[in-house]
């Protein structure tokens, strides 16, 4: 099943004015909330996009497609749970292939991404995440709250989420 997206821009009005040390809105931001639908499963994520970086929602909303084709390449979430983490670091190396910058819109499909394999093992995507190589290609992924046994378990699909 092919890969789709729905994304929506969204402006979050802040409660209280946000400063910070470079200068960016202080009363409200715009983002993009992303909805990734991959083999009846859907996986959300959120761009942020950074003036200072030359992002903007349309520049997201221009390269979103571009990602997205490069991610065809990936295929189906893996039946063998355990090439899931492999599966998951393969998609950075394909975006970057496609596009070298823009990290907005890179980091709204890699948590989308996440969701979906958080979704797959069974787990909420708070518990599956990157601790090493987050922005490179060289990505550890660590699944929380399980014990290394649970986690094998899990991923070669033996075991069924509580």
């Amino acid at each position: 099943m092919p890969l789709s997206l729905h994304s929506e821009v969204l402006e979050l009005v802040f409660s209280e004015p946000f400063r910070i040390a470079r200068t960016e809105e202080s009363e409200a931001v715009r983002t993009v909330a992303l909805g990734l639908d991959l083999d009846g499963a859907r996986g959300l994520g959120e761009c942020y996009p950074l003036a200072y970086y030359g992002e903007t929602v349309d520049t997201v909303s221009a390269v979103l497609p571009r990602l997205l084709g490069s991610l065809e390449a990936l295929g189906p979430l893996p039946a063998d749970r355990g090439a899931v983490p492999a599966w998951l670091e393969r998609s950075t190396f394909l975006m970057t292939d496609v596009l070298g910058n823009h990290g907005a819109a890179k980091c709204g499909l890699d948590m989308a991404l996440h969701d979906l394999a958080g979704k797959a093992l069974g787990l909420p995507v708070s518990a599956v995440a990157v601790v090493r190589g987050a922005s490179s290609r060289d990505k550890v992924v660590e699944i929380q709250g399980l014990s290394a046994d649970e986690v094998r378990g899990r991923l070669l699909g033996n075991l069924r989420p509580d």
